[in-house]
């Protein structure tokens, strides 16, 4: 059965919010609460994640409700719809730039309301969608450069290897002798070896497009724990100073932020290999009412300065550091973005080169840490 609406109340006349509330719940809505100054509903929006809001214009506060209306929608992705005895067009006009769903004159018809609800959660929902299917779109280029990119260079080199190789063999089988014939046959499983893992990691990214979401609480911390915990049994000979904030919650699709940690902390450990004294962290911190986690190290870090570094990081089949140095494919933080992006959040880095490097991510919600 599914669940009804969420409707965040923000009206400071206490008698025309009671009229309000009652009129949604006669009408099968989820009232959450009811709030009267712009910070109280900043607070309860971050908080109680409510499905659409009605807000006054004129509220209590150091922001009037169209501001407010631009956080809730800027930061919580929170549609509003405004409820005003005002209509002058100045008022219109600026209230017109949040992009509301709806604009309702007091004094408030029961039956106005309610379809300005329906209709306001219904264009909510196509804005949505159209949004997915553009994140989606965006993706389906992003594994058409990747692959256009792998055809031409991640593939082609261990072809033209193995090509090369097998014709020494066909032509000059006679004049080689037994080692030389093994290590032509070597060279050729080698190549063979990376041109099949680049198409298995290729194929790895295109299918997290593809993965269906299922967002619910999950406490990424200990996540965190068990992949690191995982990763000190894989490097048993190293001693790794391993910082995890338990519980760290989120609203999250699990196995997909497994592996997007798995990504991370596995960078973590890889590039903190040359350290004498490596440290990781994962936590989260609370900015401008939005979680944002975070895993950082103390290792190789790169130069952020760098226009290739800032084209490579997230790119897939791009290197910072040299093979030899570091061993890798450049599919990790490829397959970190795109999670990321099928949240809803945005991830970022921040290094120094020999200082290390912290990665940041947030998932499209407001849960505190």
């Amino acid at each position: 059965m599914q669940r009804p609406s969420r409707i965040l109340v923000i009206e400071d006349e206490a008698i025309v919010a009671a009229d309000i509330q009652r009129s949604l719940i006669d009408a099968g809505y989820e009232v959450l609460e009811t709030a009267s100054s712009a910070e109280e509903a900043i607070a309860r929006a971050s908080v109680l994640r409510p499905d659409i809001a009605l807000i006054d214009i004129h509220i209590k506060g150091d922001l009037d409700g169209i501001e407010t209306a631009q956080i809730l929608r800027d930061r919580f992705e929170v549609p509003v719809i405004y409820l005003t005895a005002y209509a002058d067009e100045t008022t219109v006009e600026r209230a017109k730039r949040t992009e509301p769903q709806g604009y309702l004159i007091k004094p408030i018809k029961i039956l106005e309301l309610r379809s300005a609800v329906e209709v306001g959660l219904y264009k909510h929902e196509m804005e949505t969608r159209l949004r997915e299917r553009e994140l989606q779109l965006e993706a389906a280029n992003a594994d058409l450069e990747a692959f256009n990119y792998t055809v031409a260079h991640d593939l082609r080199g261990p072809l033209t290897v193995m090509i090369g190789f097998a014709d020494t063999l066909l032509l000059s089988a006679d004049k080689l002798d037994a080692k030389d014939q093994q290590q032509i046959l070597e060279r050729i499983a080698a190549a063979s070896h990376r041109m099949s893992q680049t198409i298995d990691n290729l194929l790895k990214l295109a299918s997290l497009t593809r993965v269906e979401l299922e967002r619910i609480p999950t406490d990424l911390g200990g996540i965190a724990r068990e992949v690191a915990d995982g990763l000190s049994q894989q490097h048993a000979a190293r001693v790794v100073d391993i910082s995890i904030a338990e519980p760290t919650l989120g609203i999250a699709d699990p196995g997909l932020l497994r592996s997007a940690l798995e990504n991370l902390l596995g960078n973590a450990f890889k590039f903190t290999s040359k350290q004498p004294d490596p440290k990781i962290e994962f936590g989260s911190v609370a900015k401008d009412g939005e979680t944002v986690y975070f895993v950082s190290d103390n290792g190789a870090g790169f130069d952020m300065d760098s226009s290739d570094s800032s084209d490579k990081l997230f790119a897939p089949f791009q290197r910072l550091h040299d093979q030899q140095e570091f061993e890798g494919t450049g599919i990790g933080l490829a397959c970190v973005q795109r999670i990321i992006q099928r949240h809803g959040g945005r991830i970022w880095a921040e290094s120094t080169p020999g200082e290390g490097a912290t990665f940041w991510f947030s998932l499209g919600e407001t849960s505190s840490p």
